[in-house]
């Protein structure tokens, strides 16, 4: 008797604290790196982006390394990034800054405008589907080197 008295005692606040899978929130990050897909007049068919250092004294962001094409181009490239989202998310916010300006889109969908040294939120969840989507910036260096950072946050909830 005093042993199922205590078996239930300490099982009680136990099972009160366990929590059910549909309260665990998720945050998927996606950063700029040397995964990247990089096409540009040097690169017409494209190559992993290189990390490039910040010579410009530029606004920078931890975890998201400023890449650009290794000839350092006064031009416009495009990069690319797809990742996995395995729910539709309730959020998805991009962090975008750039030498001198870029166009970002997930999806093909609605696009945030960004311009040079200023560290830019850009909401991106009407864009967001559950799988398979496609990170898409189109940047402009028009004097000097060029440089992009980016972070995407994507919070999900498990049902």
């Amino acid at each position: 008797m005093i042993s199922v008295f205590l078996v239930q005692l300490i099982t009680l606040p136990y099972s009160e604290s366990c929590f059910s899978p549909n309260q665990i929130d998720f945050t998927s990050y996606v950063v700029s790196s040397t995964y990247d897909w990089l096409v540009s007049p040097y690169y017409p068919s494209g190559t992993w982006a290189p990390i490039t250092g910040n010579t410009g004294g530029w606004v920078s962001m931890p975890d998201a390394p400023f890449i650009w094409d290794s000839s350092g181009c006064v031009c416009t490239i495009t990069i690319t990034k797809s990742f996995f989202l395995p729910v539709l998310p309730s959020k998805v916010n991009l962090y975008i800054i750039v030498d001198d300006y870029v166009t970002a889109t997930v999806n093909g969908g609605s696009s945030c405008y960004v311009t040079w040294n200023k560290k830019t939120l850009c909401d991106m969840t009407s864009s967001a589907v559950k799988g398979l989507n496609q990170l898409k910036l189109d940047a402009t260096n028009i004097i000097g080197p060029g440089g992009l950072a980016y972070k995407l946050e994507a919070y999900l909830k498990l049902a």
